[in-house]
């Protein structure tokens, strides 16, 4: 019998976050899960199937930010295997299709194709043989909206340190990720991303991007 629930472990935060981000919160670039045995497999053999589902998830990076997972930046709301109706191989073991809800940063943003197809192919690598995952969704939720308060302080700081992208808190100014600053002005509402906008460092004088 194939586990199937609420995300367990480093994905756990994901689902459905809508305050800040926990400091305590483990950095999911690279996910640290729990392992309990999920059987009824082809060969035989106990795998956690579902939590390694999601580790597969959790280890896509977002295109925009490179070594940024996507589990990191608040896109992913839900992880979960349902049973695909009467389907069961040779050996009768019950087979799943997974289900992945992502949320975008913004509605038009054009990697989400990208993202999409990079986490059905992740998704399906956990099953190579294909014997178990018979069928992979990857669903747009349309009816949920990103924030930067979806953010673990981990991707926050990479692009902040990594990139010189700042990131807006919910009711309030970003800093400067160059010199620190809290006087930056806004510029212009979209910089070279659509989930961006340029504002103005007064006192290190350059142009900053901020995900809003």
């Amino acid at each position: 019998m194939i586990a199937v629930g609420r995300p367990s472990g480093a994905l756990a935060g994901c689902r459905g976050a809508t305050g800040e981000p926990d400091p305590s919160e483990p950095d999911l670039r690279e996910p640290d899960l729990p392992e309990p045995a999920v059987e009824g497999t082809p060969d035989g053999a106990d795998v956690p199937l579902i939590d390694r589902v999601r580790a597969a998830v959790g280890r896509v990076t977002d295109p925009e930010y490179p070594g940024v997972s996507i589990v990191a930046m608040g896109m992913v709301e839900d992880v979960r295997a349902v049973p695909a109706p009467d389907a069961r191989d040779r050996a009768d073991h019950a087979m799943v299709r997974v289900v992945v809800d992502l949320v975008p940063t913004v509605l038009s943003c054009p990697a989400f194709s990208f993202i999409r197809d990079d986490v059905a192919a992740a998704v399906r690598a956990v099953d190579a043989t294909g014997r178990v995952i018979v069928d992979v969704e990857v669903r747009l939720r349309t009816d949920i909206e990103w924030s930067t308060a979806r953010m673990t302080p981990a991707a926050a700081a990479a692009l902040a340190d990594g990139l010189a992208i700042a990131v807006r808190p919910p009711g309030r100014s970003p800093g400067c990720p160059v010199c620190g600053s809290d006087d930056l002005v806004e510029r212009a509402a979209f910089g070279s991303a659509r989930c961006r906008a340029t504002w103005w460092c007064p006192d290190c004088r350059n142009p900053i991007e901020v995900v809003r």
